[in-house]
Formats: structure tokens, sequence, C-alpha cells
């Protein structure tokens, strides 16, 4: 496994976003390398490390011993070149919210229609940094993994192809539910809740009526203050 240097609590030990990231690029880093060492040494090495683009210091851990290193950018298209053109100075956002956001390969959106992180100046910093980073050595991948497919953002696919070496790898969803090639395939390989959380859930919905109940999601970074639950709650 790779540390992220809080191996007793995760996250919730660090005292800030900021901490936590930086602790996860030290002791990953350390912890990466390790492992290739390991590997290497059982006579099973190591050639290639697919890694989260939200983690380019594994890129930066690969090429120290000579390994092909593939991005994996778990976000569409449109997403990704919109941190890139951000992270290059390159997005314009005008200054007057009402007026259209204009990105190559996109339709005219509003502010709203932006990330917050590009949208909101100074909403989260930290993970600001994180989306930007993704691009600093992106340069040095052998290639780029997307999750997308070339059908759904074929003019974006193109552009980001005429950047770096890019291969369309989505969507991630398991084939079960997708085209049923391999039926036994019904895992995403990751769980927010226990199976018992799950069953709960699932549960307590049943109890309810049709269409009754509306389930809201501001992802896996926002931090709603007590007030803003309450808000939601009485909404």
């Amino acid at each position: 496994t790779i540390s992220d240097g809080f191996d007793e609590g995760g996250f919730s030990q660090a005292d800030s976003v900021e901490s936590y990231l930086l602790h996860l690029q030290a002791a990953g880093s350390e912890s990466l390398a390790d492992l290739i060492r390991r590997s290497k040494n059982s006579g099973h090495p190591i050639d290639c490390i697919i890694y989260d683009a939200f983690l380019p210091w594994a890129l930066d851990v690969a090429k120290e011993f000579g390994l092909l290193a593939v991005a994996f950018f778990t976000q569409p298209c449109c997403v990704n070149y919109m941190y890139y053109l951000a992270y290059n100075g390159l997005l314009e956002v005008p200054g007057d919210k009402s007026s259209p956001v204009k990105i190559p390969g996109m339709p005219e959106m509003a502010m709203s229609d932006l990330p917050s992180f590009v949208a909101v100046a100074g909403s989260y910093p930290a993970y600001f940094e994180l989306v930007l980073r993704q691009f600093y050595n992106a340069e040095r991948a052998d290639a780029i993994f997307v999750n997308t497919f070339y059908e759904l953002e074929a003019e974006l696919v193109d552009i980001m192809s005429a950047i770096y070496p890019t291969l369309t790898v989505g969507p991630t969803i398991p084939s079960k539910y997708l085209d049923e090639r391999a039926p036994d395939d019904n895992d995403y390989g990751l769980d927010l809740f226990i199976s018992s959380d799950s069953d709960s859930c699932a549960d307590w919905l049943s109890t309810k009526p049709e269409g009754s109940v509306v389930y809201v999601s501001f992802g896996s970074m926002a931090a709603l203050s007590q007030d803003q639950m309450h808000e939601i709650a009485f909404a």
C-alpha cells in the first residue's frame, strides 16, 4: 500500500487540507519508491506506473527508476482541458458574470457552468492547486488516459491529443452495467460506505413513497457549514 503519512487516522488526522496534501506527497513518494524496489528485488519488477493525475509526484518517482508512466485523468476531457487552460494562464474568464465563457471545443457557457475553483476566485485554494498541478509535469508522461470516449468529446479529444499522447478509456463503468461483455465485472472497487450502511440506506429508502426523496451531492471536496446544512435540510 501507499502511505499518506497519516497511517493512524488518515485525512482526519491532518491539521488542514494543505498539510494533508504535503504529507501525502512526501510519504507517498517514499512508499511508492520502496514498493518499486521491493518488486524489483522479488524478481517481478514493475514496468509501468498508471497513476491518478491528481498525484503527479508518482510520475516523478516512476521516472527516477526509468519506468513508463501513464497519467489517468478520471474526469472527462472538457473538465481537464479547462484546468489545462487555467494552469497555463490561457483561460479567459470574463469579469462580467453575465457574459458568456468561450472555450474551444465547447458550447458557450455561463460562469455558473464552470467548476467553482475557476468561477469563484479563492474558493478551495488547496484543491484548486491540486487540480492545476495535474499538468505541471504531464508532458513527461508516456501517455494520458482519460475517462471519456471519443464520440462524446471528439473535438476536445483531438485538441488534447495535439498536446499530449491521449487515449480515451471510458466510461469507467463496470461491464455489467455497460455492455455485459464481462457479467462478473459488477464492482467499482471503491465504496464510500460499508455494506451494512448501504443496506440501511436502501432499507430506509424503501420505506419512502416513490419520488419523495431528493439526493443532493456536493462532491468529495465541498465543506458545508452547520448553517448551510440546516438551510438545505429545511429548503
